[in-house]
């Protein structure tokens, strides 16, 4: 992932974190909360790094062949000439 998704999803993470936990428990300690919501969040980033991403295969494009150069044996270049 890059940095700013890893941000991102870790800010997301964070903000739901927040939600779950009891208003009150954050008002008591907001430090120690957001400590901790910083870890969780590094923790779960730290596991979907270890997933491998899947990139969809682009499709393959169309693509003109070249036509083929044609190989001249001797009796043609002979009769070439001629």
């Amino acid at each position: 992932m890059p940095n700013k998704r890893k941000k991102a999803f870790r800010q997301q993470v964070e903000q739901q974190l927040i939600t779950t936990f009891d208003l009150l428990e954050r008002s008591s300690n907001p430090k120690k909360v957001k400590r901790g919501l910083r870890k969780a969040s590094k923790i779960l980033s730290g596991l979907l790094k270890a997933v491998p991403e899947v990139k969809a295969k682009a499709k393959p494009k169309n693509k003109k062949l070249k036509p083929v150069p044609k190989e001249v044996t001797k009796a043609e270049a002979a009769t070439a000439t001629n």
